[in-house]
């Protein structure tokens, strides 16, 4: 179905919006220095098929445009309504640039069938590389830059994949006294 230039300029300018409320809301709400002071995040919209249509122009990383998550999007299978997925490895889906850029995507329904995808990456400060915040020039080798995570479901229908428990945190083991006032 043709449509014309002026519906087609109006739906831009709806999509731009929504990709710009996402990045104001990442930017007033993260405690991370890089959202906060290097801008180095961004939010968007994105076909089923994982083709960027829509990206801030105001706030984040401008880049962003004509990213595709095609690859990490087909590398999940059966998304539901709830889901959302993330990857910040840069050989599994091609979205990340290195292992402190996490991607996280959830997708948008409307009557049963996936219209669009909600997109977004930020800097991660440090991802357990070999040195603090994971960049140097010395590392030679991706395994160096920390925890690489291929795409995967994070939540499954509004529910967590995790499986961990606090039990095992040095916190937990810790005596407490009693009778303190």
């Amino acid at each position: 179905m043709p449509i014309d230039k002026v519906t087609l300029e109006i739906l831009k300018n709806h999509t731009r919006a929504a990709a710009e409320s996402m990045a104001y809301t990442l930017y007033r709400t993260a405690h991370s220095t890089f959202v906060k002071e290097t801008e180095d995040f961004t939010t968007g919209l994105t076909t089923p098929e994982g083709e960027t249509f829509a990206t801030p122009t105001e706030l984040g990383a401008t880049w962003f445009v004509g990213l595709n998550y095609g690859r990490a999007i087909a590398m999940i299978d059966d998304y539901r309504p709830g889901d959302i997925a993330m990857t910040n490895d840069p050989y599994s889906g091609f979205v990340s640039t290195h292992s402190p850029d996490m991607h996280i995507w959830k997708p948008i329904f409307h009557e049963g069938e996936i219209v669009a995808f909600s997109v977004g990456h930020i800097h991660n400060t440090d991802v357990g590389g070999a040195v603090p915040a994971s960049l140097s020039r010395t590392l030679s080798e991706i395994h160096q830059e920390g925890v690489r995570i291929p795409p995967v479901k994070i939540l499954r229908r509004g529910r967590s994949t995790a499986r961990c428990s606090t039990s095992s945190s040095p916190m937990s083991a810790r005596p407490t006294r009693t009778g303190a006032t």
